[in-house]
């Protein structure tokens, strides 16, 4: 009898803890991305997704595992989904990378001494940059997904655009 008890209220819990599913908010449908360099996956990459056909006021995005995978999430507030709306979406990559102190510091406001700081900064970061600029902007990005009732997954091999901008 105690064990049914607790199995009883450990389904109450659960059943109680699901949020309810915002209003306007599509069908949703799992999707997964994984991003890699060659055979190479890439962790901490950040994978955002826009919506073609318009999107509410929800985020959806994901961020990849150590073996390069990403499981996209819709975001409304304090609703949080592995899931997202079923729909065509444009893919855009994103990484984060730390700057030393002598470029998170004010810049100089001197316009000549601004233009090498800011140059010195783009070369830093073009160095230290793992992902192709196009992947990274919602208006140059070629990466498109189209989500169904069933899901959707993408493998993303960055080292073809790289290539691809070299040629």
């Amino acid at each position: 009898m105690r064990t049914f008890i607790y199995c009883a209220f450990i389904g109450i819990l659960l059943t109680g803890c699901s949020q309810p599913t915002p209003p306007g908010l599509p069908p949703l449908a799992s999707c997964t991305v994984r991003v890699m360099d060659k055979d190479k996956p890439l962790p901490e990459i950040d994978v955002s997704f826009l919506r073609s056909e318009g999107q509410g006021a929800w985020t959806i995005n994901g961020k990849t595992n150590s073996s390069g995978i990403a499981v996209a999430k819709t975001v409304i507030g304090s609703y949080k989904k592995n899931a997202i709306p079923i729909g065509t979406y444009r893919i855009t990559l994103g990484e984060r990378i730390d700057l030393p102190p002598e470029f998170v510091d004010d810049p100089p406001r001197e316009p000549r001494k601004r233009k090498d700081f800011d140059e010195r900064r783009k070369n830093y970061l073009a160095e230290r940059r793992t992902l192709p600029e196009i992947l990274c902007n919602s208006s140059t990005t070629p990466l498109e997904l189209v989500v169904e009732k069933s899901g959707a997954e993408l493998s993303i091999d960055v080292s073809i655009y790289r290539d691809a901008k070299s040629k």
